[in-house]
């Protein structure tokens, strides 16, 4: 699998599943960067936060970018379009992912998302 499909698959586990991917897939020493009310959140503070939220049913992503920082480094950028159970209104945004290879796994290291209204 090359390394922009792998990075994609992860991605869209961020959005879909559970706090348990979350802990198993983020560095200790991430940084996110989320619209309010979330806001700047460490790990341990977006798994709780995942945990306690209801989770997005659907992403699509659309114009995914990935750009290689050496071996061992990347950002993947895209457009995601989400929705949650039950709700038809969707949620767009430009987001950008930074994943480090980090003793032989890929962990996200940095999210940021940027609303589009």
């Amino acid at each position: 699998m090359e390394l922009e499909d792998r990075l994609v698959a992860m991605e869209r586990q961020f959005w879909l599943a559970d706090a348990a991917y979350y802990v198993q897939h983020v560095a200790d020493d991430a940084l996110m960067v989320l619209p309010e009310p979330a806001g700047v959140m460490r790990k341990d503070q977006a798994v709780r936060s995942i945990a306690a939220s209801q989770r997005w049913s659907e992403v699509e992503f659309e114009n995914t970018t990935l750009l290689r920082l050496g071996e061992r480094n990347a950002i993947l950028h895209y457009r995601a379009v989400a929705r949650r159970p039950g709700q038809e209104a969707r949620y767009v945004a430009l987001a950008s992912s930074v994943y480090s290879s980090r003793d032989g796994e890929w962990k996200l290291v940095f999210h940021q998302q940027t609303p589009i209204t």
